[in-house]
């Protein structure tokens, strides 16, 4: 019933229904938003909790690999002396050298965008009198090392152009030759000619 519909008796009554819904209503959204402001208080709490469970599991961690990082340290130091000993050793029966590869012959593959000096700047083993040539290796200085590179590159393009330049065959694709146009077709087309 809404107000003046009824005489002037009734009309009190229902402003009174009307008032006394809208406060229960105002009543139930003030109740409702302390107990969301509450449990958002305890989910904070909770992420919180949760944050430092974390932060201490890390932690935890971190001190374990500390840890296992100074015990190696420590049996790396006593097996170091173990190996620089045999490196001296090594040092003294083999000569080993290691050259930087120049500009010019940083670029011998062009193909390549790594740089020949990033392949090849390496230790190389100086090869005694004719092994080099007995074994079919190459050794030897830096220069050496890109002539050969460049030959190779030389050999490998050239090989490719010539594939690519090579005059067609005319083989079919089942290996057989093909002679001018196509005869293919049917005895009737055949005696009309």
């Amino acid at each position: 019933m809404k107000a003046g519909e009824v005489g002037f008796v009734c009309d009190k009554e229902v402003r009174k229904i009307l008032v006394s819904k809208r406060d229960d209503r105002i009543m139930d959204r003030l109740n409702n938003t302390k107990r969301k402001v509450l449990s958002h208080k305890s989910e904070r709490e909770k992420q919180q909790r949760a944050k430092e469970r974390q932060l201490q599991k890390t932690e935890a961690k971190l001190k374990k690999r500390k840890q296992k990082q100074e015990q190696q340290d420590s049996s790396d130091e006593e097996s170091g002396d173990e190996k620089e000993q045999e490196e001296t050793t090594l040092l003294e029966t083999v000569t080993t050298r290691c050259f930087p590869a120049s500009v010019e012959k940083r670029s011998v593959l062009q193909g390549c965008r790594v740089t020949v000096e990033r392949h090849f700047d390496v230790r190389v083993q100086p090869p005694r009198k004719g092994e080099a040539e007995g074994r079919g290796t190459v050794t030897g200085a830096a220069e050496d090392v890109a002539y050969a590179l460049a030959e190779l590159k030389k050999l490998l393009f050239s090989e490719k152009q010539k594939a690519a330049a090579a005059p067609q065959d005319n083989k079919g694709g089942k290996g057989r030759e093909v002679k001018g146009p196509c005869t293919k077709g049917s005895s009737k087309q055949k005696k009309k000619q």
